[in-house]
């Protein structure tokens, strides 16, 4: 019996919520965020273009492990897993490094 009332006084606040809204966008004293402020474009940072790939985590795999694993991989000598353990990294970070490699 208690949770038949619980639920009904929870769907008359529901009710006078939505009948409140109602009301208020009718006679315009609500306006919706997305009417009332157009959205702005960021503009990039200044230093953006200065300083590529500084910031966040460092990369795990060094600069000629990453341009040597398309070509292991390309070469079809391989497979994918053996070019990652071979690189020194998962098979998930493999692709995302191959990404666009033909693969035979």
């Amino acid at each position: 019996m208690r949770g038949n009332m619980v639920m009904a006084r929870r769907l008359d606040i529901l009710f006078a919520i939505m009948a409140s809204a109602t009301a208020l966008s009718a006679c315009g004293s609500h306006v919706p965020p997305s009417a009332a402020a157009p959205r702005t474009q960021f503009s990039e940072p200044a230093n953006v273009g200065d300083a590529v790939g500084v910031g966040g985590r460092p990369s795990a795999l060094e600069e000629g492990k990453i341009r040597a694993a398309p070509a292991m991989l390309a070469s079809g000598n391989m497979s994918a897993i053996e070019v990652a353990q071979r690189v020194g990294c998962a098979s998930s970070t493999l692709y995302r490094i191959c990404r666009g490699v033909a693969r035979p």
